[in-house]
């Protein structure tokens, strides 16, 4: 405390007997008021003993000085002169004691008293104001304040935090019961009476959440409890808080909607999300997981992460977990379902902090599909490698933006280079030679400028200086009106291309050989004929069956030389031939007038009705070699051969019918290949190997049938020209 008197011995002796009162007082002494204010604005003091009489300012004066600065510090007069007109005076600035020195000293026990209740006084109101202040505070953070009711008189007292929630001055509220219930809601006022009067009737307190309505009109949510205080069993009065929980429960709405947007999130997801604590019992699972291992959600309550993981499928969880410390982590594994199908996954997993709880968040990815996508690739790669190998083929790709070649191992298994080897555009032109290296670069830049595909025979020389002839294809792949890729294969043709050149060199033979036999043989052979009749009149008749075998080789190697020229030109004529409509009916007579003079001692008989068929003119070959077959493999003296045939929408049936031997059915198909030429054949044995290849060219068909009783027929099916 601070003593302030002009009186040194007096003020000396007044701070000893206080300091014998009580060790709690620590007495300081300043001579006059100008002092005091001194030692005041430097240091705190508890209380101030002033006397009233003293040089410069007395103690009323500095009793206001001290009140500008601080309301509450407790200050005593302590004056040998007293007067109730400075008592008034003293009162009314604000003094806490007034006590007149005396000349005992049991003034100072009395003085002592009086600065130890103002003290402590002090320090309690000094609490109070602090605590509230503090829930004030705490009030206004909480948007929370008290009131109390007089249930008698209908007194209703608002704290300051009320009148906030409220939106109203506290001159604007007559604070009564009444008054209040016209800031309720009006849909919310008969539920605040009914819980205000079931407290006030027998349950003592209630607690209700409602609706007020300031008067800007907004609307606020406010939570009340209430207590009811009893005297003699009467309700006496009611004590309750208001809380303004309009920011809460919206935040509450907010995070159930969250909480509903982050499910439909967390559900949506195409991947198994699956959130499991380190003991590895799960604390959520997706619906995509739930789904996809056939667990509804009671179901995955006990489920742990153990339980989806085949017993022979160690997981490592104890070593996954410790790596969680410094990363993340992916690995492979295997899910089991409920009905035991084995899912193979890509799992990604990572620590999170779930409400609170360390848990570990995995991604796990179902890659069934994928590693199928992968398997049937690798089937397809390891298909396209032997494919390649079997084709001698392979494929290329040419990106020209980034002047980028690629060849599969079959392109580089073509030009003898390591299976590592990495082309390049100007490389690869340089395996070919002279005008093919410029045929080929040319025809890149055809297809790069113009999008021009290509495909066509080359020749280049191989890494290991072997000669290839190659079958060089390329494919544009055009974006935006510019060739961006360009893709091709290429194939070994070198034994086709030789092939093809054989055969060339073979055609030009058979041609000059067909020349020999149409013009020198069939000549000579048509000399000899006609020498051999003239001789006829010179002949006996010992000589005349031997010339008459003459006759007939004879006619039979001019025959032959029909059926060699028609053979000739079927090899030559590789191709498929131009067809065009030919008269069946006439071809057949015209056949048929040839082949009585070439067979008196044959019987022919024919049926064929005026109808076009599609042929060229080398159908004639096919009847003269049917007809030839169905006399020269006769067994009869005298041979019987019909020509019929049976006309249908859109083909015509020429059934070649004799009466021979017949032919075996293991050999009806044997006879339409080479050197087939019937039981006992004798000649080449080519001519109804010709007629079965003319009739395929002619988009027609040929087969044998048994005839009736005996023999075969021949039946060739051709397609009407007229309907075609």
């Amino acid at each position: 405390m601070l003593h302030v008197d002009d009186d040194a011995a007096f003020a000396s002796t007044t701070a000893t007997f206080l300091e014998r009162e009580s060790e709690r007082f620590d007495v300081e002494t300043a001579p006059s008021g100008a002092a005091a204010l001194d030692r005041l604005a430097d240091a705190e003091y508890d209380c101030v003993v002033s006397d009233y009489q003293m040089p410069g300012r007395n103690g009323l004066e500095l009793l206001r000085a001290v009140r500008a600065d601080d309301p509450n510090l407790p200050f005593l007069l302590f004056t040998g002169e007293g007067s109730e007109s400075i008592a008034s005076e003293a009162i009314s600035a604000g003094v806490t004691d007034y006590l007149r020195k005396g000349t005992g000293t049991d003034q100072y026990a009395l003085l002592a008293n009086k600065i130890e209740n103002a003290v402590e006084r002090h320090r309690t109101e000094r609490e109070l104001r602090r605590r509230e202040r503090s829930l004030a505070r705490a009030q206004r953070i909480a948007s929370l304040g008290n009131w109390d009711l007089n249930v008698e008189t209908g007194e209703l007292r608002w704290s300051d935090q009320i009148y906030r929630i409220f939106g109203v001055e506290p001159d604007e509220f007559e604070g009564t019961y009444e008054e209040f219930l016209e800031f309720v809601h009006p849909d919310d006022r008969d539920a605040v009476r009914t819980a205000v009067d079931g407290a006030l009737t027998g349950d003592g307190e209630y607690r209700i959440d409602h609706r007020i309505v300031r008067p800007d009109g907004t609307e606020r949510l406010v939570h009340e409890r209430a207590e009811v205080r009893y005297e003699n069993g009467e309700p006496v009065s009611m004590s309750g808080i208001v809380q303004d929980i309009t920011e809460r429960r919206r935040r509450e709405r907010e995070l159930r909607e969250s909480r509903r947007t982050y499910e439909q999130l967390f559900d949506s997801i195409t991947d198994m999300v699956l959130v499991h604590d380190f003991d590895g019992g799960f604390l959520e699972i997706n619906e995509t997981s739930r789904d996809r291992l056939g667990y509804d959600c009671e179901e995955t309550d006990d489920l742990t992460i153990e339980d989806l993981h085949p017993s022979e499928v160690d997981i490592g969880r104890e070593e996954i977990l410790e790596q969680f410390d410094a990363e993340s982590v992916t690995f492979e594994s295997v899910f089991l379902t409920s009905d035991g199908e084995e899912i193979p996954v890509d799992v990604s997993a990572t620590t999170i902090d779930y409400y609170g709880q360390r848990a570990v968040l995995a991604v796990a990815r179902d890659v069934t599909e994928r590693n199928a996508r992968k398997r049937e690739l690798e089937r397809s790669r390891d298909l396209l490698a032997k494919t390649e190998q079997l084709t001698d083929a392979g494929g290329w790709e040419y990106d020209p933006e980034a002047d980028s070649l690629r060849w599969t191992d079959g392109i580089r298994r073509l030009h003898d280079v390591p299976l590592d080897y990495e082309p390049t555009l100007e490389a690869a032109v340089d395996f070919y030679r002279g005008e093919d290296a410029a045929r080929i670069d040319a025809l890149v830049q055809q297809a790069l400028e113009d999008g021009r595909a290509f495909d066509e025979v080359l020749r280049l020389e191989t890494a290991e200086g072997r000669h290839r002839w190659v079958r060089a294809v390329g494919d544009p792949y055009p974006e935006d009106g510019e060739v961006t890729l360009l893709r091709g294969a290429m194939q070994d043709v070198t034994e086709r291309v030789e092939r093809e050149r054989d055969l060339e060199q073979t055609t030009e033979e058979l041609a000059v050989l067909n020349r020999v036999v149409r013009h020198d043989i069939r000549n000579d052979m048509t000399v000899a004929l006609g020498w051999l009749e003239l001789v006829g009149d010179h002949v006996d008749d010992e000589g005349a069956d031997a010339l008459a075998r003459a006759v007939d080789a004879a006619r039979h190697v001019v025959e032959l030389t029909e059926v060699a020229r028609d053979y000739v030109r079927l090899i030559v004529e590789e191709e498929q031939p131009e067809l065009e409509a030919v008269g069946l009916q006439r071809v057949v007579e015209d056949v048929l007038t040839r082949r009585r003079e070439l067979y008196p001692d044959a019987d022919f008989t024919v049926d064929v009705p005026p109808v076009t068929v599609a042929a060229n003119e080398m159908l004639s070959s096919v009847f003269t070699n049917a007809l030839n077959n169905a006399v020269q493999h006769n067994d009869r003296e005298r041979p019987a051969v019909s020509v019929t045939a049976e006309v249908s929408d859109d083909v015509v049936q020429v059934r070649v019918a004799d009466d021979g031997p017949g032919i075996p059915d293991e050999r009806k198909k044997r006879v339409f290949g080479r050197n087939e030429g019937g039981l006992d054949s004798v000649g080449t044995g080519i001519g109804l190997y010709l007629v079965d290849s003319l009739v395929t060219k002619f988009g027609g068909d040929v087969w044998v049938e048994d005839n009736q009783p005996r023999g075969t027929v021949l039946v060739v099916e051709l397609e009407r020209y007229d309907v075609r």
